[in-house]
């Protein structure tokens, strides 16, 4: 509610001008905060599949901390909008905040003259496909939407030798567990901590290195370096170069095409890990890279 309040200032009342198109927009401009990259993927997939489902155009303005359109352009759906398309009119035009799953009722009810611009973290695809009778998949919709752009592609290409050889990948959300840079929220740990943690991962990662013998490579995503450059050391692990950091904190480029990178990889090994322990968070950035692609995903405890 407080979201909500604070976004509608940026809106005004004129009756002077004509009804905008009754657009569903997926809106990053800076107005509020957006969570990670794999929240802000669902909620793009989230509105454009209730946009498919009634038949309403759909458009992507994600101007913060980047433009999009540097990173991924649009496949089979031309999302891109421009500047003077969004009204701010409120008469014609109107926010929807939706950061919780229970949130997704709201779009049975939803006007479908008007141009809504949607603030969005959930995944709400299997109410979507309840509420209109739909078999929408995220791996389906996420490929109507994108594919990487140019320039993703050409920082791909030194690493296709791994993906014909084979690999898994496993990814580690530390959040500030090893004093690394700033996040959300969470603890930075005691040096004697931080040292019992760092060996517990890299344990954890030779029980799977164990377990899939048949591949050569581990792909290794993490939001630590000091566990990276620890890691990065054995032999069958593999770290895609860039800095790391929060795109919710960090607007720098290298940063960016680090997330992306990593995201795509992802997609491209033959099974994607999730491991979580301790102060540790359950991230849902592999688990969103899997599914653009199909490839089996288990997130461990451990």
């Amino acid at each position: 509610k407080k979201q909500l309040k604070f976004l509608g200032s940026f809106y005004y009342v004129s009756f002077k001008e004509e009804a905008p198109s009754p657009l569903q927009i997926y809106c990053l401009d800076g107005k509020t905060y957006s969570c990670g990259f794999a929240d802000r993927l669902r909620g793009m997939i989230t509105v454009y599949a209730y946009a498919k489902a009634n038949n309403l155009p759909f458009k992507i303005y994600h101007r913060e901390p980047f433009r999009l359109e540097d990173y991924l352009v649009p496949n089979c759906i031309d999302w891109r909008i421009n500047d003077d398309e969004i009204s701010y009119n409120i008469l014609y035009s109107n926010p929807i905040v939706m950061m919780d799953y229970t949130e997704g009722d709201r779009l049975k009810h939803l006007r479908k003259n008007r141009q809504h611009h949607f603030y969005a973290n959930i995944n709400a695809i299997s109410l979507i496909n309840r509420f209109y009778n739909k078999n929408y998949c995220y791996t389906d919709l996420y490929n109507e939407l994108f594919k990487p752009s140019a320039s993703v592609e050409k920082e791909l290409e030194p690493f296709k030798d791994y993906i014909k050889s084979g690999y898994i990948s496993v990814s580690f959300r530390f959040m500030q567990l090893m004093g690394d840079f700033e996040d959300v929220c969470g603890n930075t740990l005691p040096d004697i901590e931080k040292k019992e943690l760092i060996e517990k991962c890299l344990g954890f990662i030779e029980t799977l290195h164990t377990k899939h013998s048949e591949v050569k490579y581990i792909l290794l995503t993490t939001d630590s370096e000091t566990f990276a450059d620890i890691a990065k050391d054995i032999p069958y692990i593999f770290v895609l170069p860039g800095k790391i950091g929060h795109i919710g904190f960090i607007s720098n480029r290298n940063v960016e095409m680090k997330m992306i990178m990593d995201f795509y990889m992802i997609s491209k090994a033959k099974r994607a890990y999730m491991g979580y322990t301790g102060e540790m968070y359950k991230s849902h950035f592999a688990q969103s890279a899997a599914e653009i692609s199909g490839i089996p995903y288990e997130s461990i405890h451990f």
